[in-house]
């Protein structure tokens, strides 16, 4: 089994029903700050680790509810039925087109999300809701008050409803996939214990037994030298009242928990227990795997994801582009916020070429491309370095990301922008190849623009720079060591132009240092000009 679809009506920022579907193996959530990369997290574990019997009667499930949807619920007016509530569903596939073994079909069945029906699916549903039994109850409210005093949303009379596609309710227990979650919401108790209950409920349920009845029995014999010694008195555990779960720790082989391990170290061990293959789990959810973690740490714990995850469901979330570049691209869900409402971009639908080449570019901050709304792409460090000289004197005060291709390999970017919507813009140079200027053209769009300059005779940004600062240069050269001219397709540039052509970076920086001073007579070549007003119109 493998978990197919996430629905979530009404729940924190997802307002309305949406709709999250998972790749079969892995899956690498990304996007901005408070888009809802958690929240997907949160509503995968109420519903998978969750149960009614501990989320009944308490109030801070009201928090979860969108916002919004409370906010303009007017309880004077409205009905019962329309009393705020969240409902989320998970639906799960199978590999095989086999009958289902009789342990899973009772969570095969229907139900009913924000008014969709959901039929012929294995599934779990989760929903915190007025009770319909208290409906007299909250009528009598409503008639007491007067039309001056403020009516309260009554979420004592709410409760959840945790139940299988089957029918019948649903408790943690039951989880199909033997899932764990790493660095989960810690709200409700010690986040240690928490993961070593996951990690329990993951044994089967004999050796879950087993292990009950073991500690019951040693702790008969526990205080039996103790109570030797009080006249009439026996001292005891008192297992019955006990929950078990709520003992389990874990420990490594030199008997050092792992909440002393410091942090790093836990979330690295998590893993590696959760991806173990002798846990029999088949879902495991991260977030951010890479928290606490050395740059060699987090190296392995990739190593680890990679090495033992190809029968497990991963889903993660994550700021790191070296983990994206690393796991494939094509593993993407990117969540964004598009005109007020989330939506979701899967990487697998770019065309495979894009996809490959920027799995190979583990150099590149890919995820700075995904969020930032305006991006500049620069071919080389010459270009890089003076940018934000660049913007500084055009008086640009947008937030714009500058990353360098590394070369002309623009096509990609070009591609991506086209698929994820934000705008970017291209700096190229031309080679002096007049099919150059016809192809750049052909990849513009709406919110894509490739610009170069025109001139074929300067072929490259050097080149545009020095036309345009000419006299600058020459009254103060970079080197007054002897330089031969340069020749490329014909023409002839003088020495100043060919050592600018052998030390890009070195003259880059010293062009800086000397014309970052908005007064300064340095001009911009006229391509970046209007490529940087397109930007930021």
């Amino acid at each position: 089994m493998y978990l197919n679809e996430l629905y979530l009506y009404n729940f924190k920022s997802f307002k309305g029903l949406q709709k999250i579907t998972f790749n079969r193996n892995k899956n690498i959530l990304v996007g901005n700050n408070g888009v809802g990369k958690t929240t997907v997290i949160q509503a995968l574990r109420l519903i998978l680790k969750g149960s009614s019997f501990e989320y009944n009667g308490v109030s801070y499930l009201a928090k979860l509810i969108n916002a919004e949807i409370q906010k303009n619920y007017d309880i004077g007016t409205q009905s019962v039925d329309e009393l705020p509530s969240f409902q989320l569903a998970l639906t799960f596939e199978t590999e095989s087109d086999d009958e289902l073994i009789p342990s899973l079909r009772k969570f095969e069945g229907e139900t009913i999300i924000g008014g969709k029906k959901l039929e012929g699916k294995m599934g779990i549903s989760f929903s915190y809701e007025f009770n319909s039994d208290y409906e007299d109850e909250f009528t009598l409210y409503q008639k007491t008050k007067n039309n001056d005093e403020k009516l309260l949303i009554p979420y004592d009379l709410y409760h959840v409803k945790h139940n299988l596609f089957g029918g019948g309710t649903y408790t943690a227990r039951m989880d199909p996939m033997k899932s764990v979650f790493i660095d989960n919401d810690r709200f409700n108790g010690d986040p240690y214990n928490m993961f070593a209950r996951q990690m329990y409920y993951t044994l089967d349920k004999k050796e879950q037994l087993l292990a009950k009845f073991t500690f019951r029995d040693k702790n008969n014999d526990l205080f039996s030298e103790i109570n030797q010694k009080i006249n009439g008195y026996n001292l005891e555990v008192n297992t019955d009242g006990l929950r078990f779960e709520s003992l389990l720790g874990i420990k490594n082989d030199k008997q050092v928990a792992i909440e002393e391990e410091g942090s790093g170290k836990e979330n690295l061990i998590k893993t590696k227990i959760a991806l173990d293959k002798s846990i029999e789990t088949k879902l495991v959810v991260i977030e951010e795997p890479e928290n606490h973690l050395t740059a060699s740490s987090t190296r392995e714990q990739l190593a680890n994801i990679e090495k033992n995850s190809d029968d497990v469901q991963i889903i993660m979330t994550t700021h790191d582009s070296h983990i994206v570049s690393r796991l494939s691209v094509r593993n993407l869900l990117w969540l964004k916020d598009f005109e007020n409402r989330k939506s979701i971009y899967k990487f697998q639908d770019l065309d495979e070429s894009t996809l490959e080449y920027f799995n190979k570019r583990d150099d590149l901050d890919f995820l700075r491309i995904l969020t930032a709304k305006k991006v500049i792409l620069v071919e080389g460090a010459a270009e890089y370095i003076l940018m934000p000289m660049f913007l500084k004197k055009l008086n640009v005060k947008n937030d714009i990301e500058v990353l360098s291709m590394n070369g002309r390999y623009y096509q990609p970017f070009v591609k991506l922008g086209k698929e994820v919507g934000n705008k970017i813009l291209v700096f190229t140079d031309n080679d002096g190849e007049i099919e150059r200027l016809q192809e750049i053209k052909e990849f513009n769009g709406e919110n894509v623009r490739v610009y170069t300059d025109l001139n074929l005779l300067n072929y490259t940004f050097e080149v545009s720079e020095y036309e345009k600062n000419k006299t600058l240069i020459c009254e103060e050269p970079f080197s007054t060591k002897a330089n031969v001219e340069n020749k490329v397709n014909g023409h002839t540039y003088d020495k100043y132009v060919s050592y600018m052509l052998n030390h890009k970076t070195k003259v880059a920086l010293k062009m800086q240092e000397r014309f970052a001073r908005i007064d300064s007579q340095y001009k911009i070549p006229d391509y970046i000009v209007e490529g940087i007003k397109w930007l930021i119109v």
